[in-house]
């Protein structure tokens, strides 16, 4: 298990499916709350705290959960107080048919939803990606990037702050196709660190016209 200091309010731990077995946890139950996840949770605020002075006694959080490719889970911890700095630093979650979605080892924090401008979406073949962003091309008007990171392809759509409905519509589609993932900007510096850009700008519009 590593762990990096984003910021005062802010710490990722990148966890391998080593890290996992060793604890006999799977990818899957970090979605709700068990006894072995809270105790990864302890265990992750304490090397926390003797790597990098980070605090979290009696302070709410948010946590989020993502797997990145086949090998390596992203789990991020945001301090939410009251300050500004954290209402500037809090990361987008999932938004589905109305209702807002907290992600991951819920019973150690007091997560904060907000919907989310921007969806992850992991692909294992080029053809699905193609399929989707045909269906996408004549009504999605956002940005749209292609990363490949450990053999999987990643699509990164975004919209406008104001265009939540139309992010949700492009992801019924997506849905279909692929797998979503925790969908920020942490999620997608990670694929830009350890993966590979394909497709920087218009990647749904490239993918429909030209594939």
């Amino acid at each position: 298990m590593r762990i990096e200091k984003i910021s005062d309010i802010q710490v990722k731990f990148i966890l391998t499916n080593s890290d996992l077995e060793e604890r006999n946890i799977k990818v899957t139950e970090l979605a709700y709350g068990s006894e072995k996840t809270h105790r990864l949770f302890q265990e992750m605020m304490r090397q926390a705290h003797l790597e990098c002075n980070f605090e979290s006694d009696n302070i709410p959080l948010m946590v989020e959960a993502m797997p990145v490719g086949k090998s390596h889970v992203v789990i991020v911890v945001t301090k939410i107080g009251d300050s500004k700095e954290a209402e500037l630093n809090l990361t987008p979650q999932a938004y589905s048919n109305g209702q807002y979605k907290t992600h991951g080892l819920h019973e150690t924090a007091d997560a904060v939803a907000v919907v989310e401008t921007m969806a992850i979406f992991s692909f294992g073949q080029m053809d699905d990606i193609v399929c989707a962003a045909k269906r996408l091309n004549d009504y999605f008007m956002g940005q749209s990037r292609l990363y490949k990171c450990d053999s999987q392809y990643f699509l990164v759509i975004q919209e406008e702050d104001d265009a939540a409905y139309a992010l949700y519509e492009a992801e019924t589609v997506l849905h279909e196709y692929g797998e979503k993932h925790i969908s920020n900007y942490l999620s997608e510096n990670y694929l830009a660190e350890h993966g590979e850009i394909l497709i920087n700008y218009q990647a749904i519009e490239k993918l429909a016209l030209y594939l």
